[in-house]
């Protein structure tokens, strides 16, 4: 599994196994103490090329919202773009849109949340060993 040039796997590990009472349960374990815990078993994982360990992906089928990408703005006039493009596009209101703006026109798009920068989804979800 674990060969030259790939890199490690890092965060949690999510393992199926039908073994117990024949239906189907889930393990989710830190790597870092999975590998202490049963370093036999890792082993045995990483040297064999058929095991496949399936890590679940947090953020799949998450769709942004309007206030995702307000966070994202810098401005008060980018964020009222983004709530002119959502209501242009019909995925938000019209009075949804009238009271997002009245926020934004008296609050800035600060009053959402800290601006998001880039990389703000890996951060937050994806463990980094470097970090």
């Amino acid at each position: 599994m674990l060969t030259h040039g790939i890199p490690k796997p890092r965060g949690k590990m999510r393992a199926y196994t039908d073994i117990v009472w024949r239906g189907l349960f889930t393990l989710e374990i830190d790597l870092e103490e999975f590998k202490k815990k049963y370093p036999n078993l890792w082993k045995e994982l990483s040297k064999d090329q058929g095991t496949r360990i399936k890590i679940k992906d947090p953020l799949r089928g998450y769709n942004p919202t309007v206030i995702d990408f307000i966070q994202r703005a810098s401005t008060k006039e980018e964020a009222l773009e983004v709530i002119d493009y959502m209501e242009k596009r019909g995925e938000i209101n019209r009075s949804y849109a009238e009271k997002l703006r009245e926020i934004i026109n008296e609050h800035g798009p600060r009053f959402f949340g800290p601006k998001r920068e880039d990389g703000y989804y890996l951060k937050k979800y994806y463990a980094y060993d470097d970090e």
